[in-house]
């Protein structure tokens, strides 16, 4: 009982619902106040906290 071809466009809609969440909670965010570069430094320091340590283990 396996997912067959569905696999790659189950996990597109996936993927592209996870960024419409996203979106809605970016704009709730930043109709609540917060300050724009706030938010940007908030996504960069997540982004490479999330990144770094594929770096480093890969040793790219």
């Amino acid at each position: 009982m396996g997912l067959g071809g569905y696999g790659p466009v189950l996990s597109q809609m996936l993927f592209i619902s996870s960024l419409a969440v996203m979106y809605i909670l970016i704009k709730a965010a930043l109709e609540h106040g917060m300050n724009r570069y706030v938010f940007v430094t908030y996504r960069q320091a997540v982004a490479t906290i999330a990144i770094a340590p594929v770096a480093f283990f890969l040793d790219w």
